[in-house]
């Protein structure tokens, strides 16, 4: 089981889940998010699951690891157009990763968008 808590429940959720190799696969013993706050728990077999009941939607963490470094998930369908020089685009599980700026080579600014919810992710620091 893996059990999150406190004020930084949400921040410490994502980067652990997405950092998973198989984070839209069940975990034996589940995921588990407490929130002291509202005095609120959610419990749930799969990362993906647990930030729908946190948040009310599902954050696509099956597929993160892999979208931040500008490839499709293996095993899926999945759809990519364009280049890195002129607008790379890929489309997975319903959502559509528009790449928006690369630094060296690698994703720096991509924005995911999947029916009305709009995520704009921009990495920091690649670390290789």
């Amino acid at each position: 089981m893996v059990r999150f808590a406190p004020a930084f429940a949400l921040a410490a959720l994502l980067v652990a889940c997405a950092s998973l190799p198989e984070a839209g696969l069940p975990l034996p013993g589940g995921f588990e998010l407490s929130v002291t706050g509202d005095n609120k728990e959610y419990r749930a077999a799969d990362a993906e699951s647990l930030t729908e009941q946190a948040l009310g939607w599902r954050l696509p963490l099956a597929g993160l690891s892999d979208w931040v470094q500008a490839r499709a998930s293996p095993g899926r369908p999945a759809e990519m157009q364009g280049d890195v020089d002129n607008g790379l685009e890929l489309r997975q599980d319903g959502w559509q990763v528009a790449y928006e700026e690369f630094r060296g080579g690698k994703p720096f600014r991509m924005r995911l968008k999947r029916e009305d919810l709009e995520i704009v992710l921009v990495v920091d620091q690649w670390t290789n």
